[in-house]
């Protein structure tokens, strides 16, 4: 690459015959321009002209305000609706945390009342076991007898 930078080939000169062919087209253009004698009179007044575009610029000045307006107007809608979303958003947050706090709650419920059955369970086993031993002892068992008859 060195080499190539150090010591560049030198351009060619087949561009030099498209140059001076264009050279020449502009220079035929503009001698022909200045030698025609244009027809004048098909261009508008030059009064007429300038309120013409004084017009057009008038009026592109009043679509450009009406556009930046309708910008604004949807700007300020985006924004409604941004605040709209806020609040709706922040709701939806209450709600999921009231929601997590009333599943926390009904969890802690059901945790309680589990333990609950457990030591009722507890408590049915020791009072079953008490009838078992009523039964099985004599006055149990003569409770029984006379309670069948």
């Amino acid at each position: 690459i060195s080499d190539v930078i150090n010591n560049p080939k030198p351009n060619s000169d087949a561009y030099l015959e498209i140059r001076n062919n264009l050279i020449k087209s502009c220079e035929d253009f503009i001698e022909s321009c200045e030698k025609s004698n244009m027809d004048t009179s098909k261009l508008p007044d030059v009064e007429e002209y300038r309120n013409k575009v004084k017009d057009d610029a008038e009026w592109n000045d009043e679509i450009g305000a009406s556009v930046a307006e309708n910008e604004k107007l949807k700007q300020k809608d985006y924004v409604e609706k941004w605040d709209e979303r806020e609040v709706w958003l922040k709701k939806v947050e209450k709600d999921r945390e009231d929601l997590y706090k009333e599943n926390d709650s009904l969890r802690q419920q059901k945790d309680s009342l589990a333990k609950e059955n457990d030591s009722l369970v507890k408590e049915n086993e020791k009072l079953q076991q008490q009838i078992n031993q009523f039964f099985s002892s004599k006055l149990g068992r003569l409770y029984k007898k006379l309670h069948d008859k």
